[in-house]
């Protein structure tokens, strides 16, 4: 019998000890799967407001009409370049605008495009765009430049 009771006493302590054990790693995890929702949390507040665009109001802007020429011949009644269109074996015609030099904030306003190309310097001495622009000398416009879209000027690559 006292073999049997000294079995009984050892396997209590087992089974307390795994207890205790059991016990501990359920208060770990639980902790620091806590700390992880908040910190989870935190991130994902400071992600939505970095990532939070302000949306600008739209400015009414006067849109105008653009020249077009399909053609060589009405090409050349609007005084144009029938030039060869970069990266393709097609022609476009290049018209001189109307509305060169005119103060503008969107293409829209413009027959051609909407030019930021005044730049000033910032604190840290890097160019950067004004966000006034002056209409194109011509209807099609060409490579990397400030381009601008509803009052602000954005820098785009066109070919």
């Amino acid at each position: 019998m006292g073999f049997i009771q000294s079995i009984g006493k050892k396997l209590k302590i087992i089974i307390l000890a795994a207890a205790i054990v059991f016990a501990a790693i359920f208060i770990l995890f639980t902790y620091y799967n806590n700390k992880a929702k908040i910190a989870h949390e935190k991130h994902s507040e400071f992600v939505s407001i970095k990532n939070k665009k302000e949306e600008k109001p739209k400015i009414k802007i006067e849109k105008v009409y653009k020249p077009i020429a399909l053609d060589k011949e009405s090409c050349d009644e609007l005084m144009g370049k029938w030039v060869e269109q970069p990266l393709t074996d097609r022609y476009i015609c290049n018209i001189p605008t109307s509305d060169s030099d005119k103060e503008c904030i969107d293409e829209a306003e413009c027959q051609g495009s909407c030019l930021s190309e005044e730049v000033e310097k910032d604190e840290f001495g890097i160019e950067r765009p004004v966000n006034k622009g002056r209409c194109s000398d011509w209807t099609i416009v060409l490579g990397c430049r400030y381009y601008m879209e509803n009052g602000e000027a954005v820098d785009i690559c066109k070919d």
